[in-house]
C-alpha cells in the first residue's frame, strides 16, 4: 500500500499555516510591523 507523501504535504501546508497565523497576528500588535519583515526573514521562518 503506497503511503501518502506526508512530508511533502506538510512542507506545503506549513508555510501556508504560518502565513495565515502571521497575517492574523499583526492585527493585535501593530500593522506597521508588516513592511519590516524581509524576504530573508520569511524564508528563515520556513526553514
Amino acid at each position: 500500500m503506497p503511503s501518502p507523501p506526508r512530508p511533502a504535504r506538510r512542507a506545503r501546508l506549513l508555510p501556508a499555516a504560518v502565513l495565515l497565523l502571521w497575517l492574523g497576528a499583526p492585527a493585535a500588535p501593530a500593522p506597521a510591523e508588516l513592511p519590516q519583515l524581509t524576504e530573508s526573514e520569511v524564508k528563515a521562518a520556513y526553514v
